[in-house]
């Protein structure tokens, strides 16, 4: 009696159920609303004051 060599595993199996179609891919993203780019805040330092250098 021959011997059947094993299936690949990636093989098809034709009795198999038909492959289902991909999603359709999702719509696009809506850009987000045109924004003022974050600006440092100027009213605070970056230097805690315990930093700062002291006056001559």
């Amino acid at each position: 009696m021959a011997t059947v060599p094993p299936e690949p595993p990636n093989r098809i199996d034709p009795s198999g159920p038909p492959e289902t179609p991909p999603p359709p891919p999702d719509p696009a993203p809506e850009p987000p609303p045109e924004t003022e780019p974050d600006m440092p805040d100027f009213d605070e330092p970056d230097v805690s004051p315990d930093e700062w250098p002291s006056p001559p």
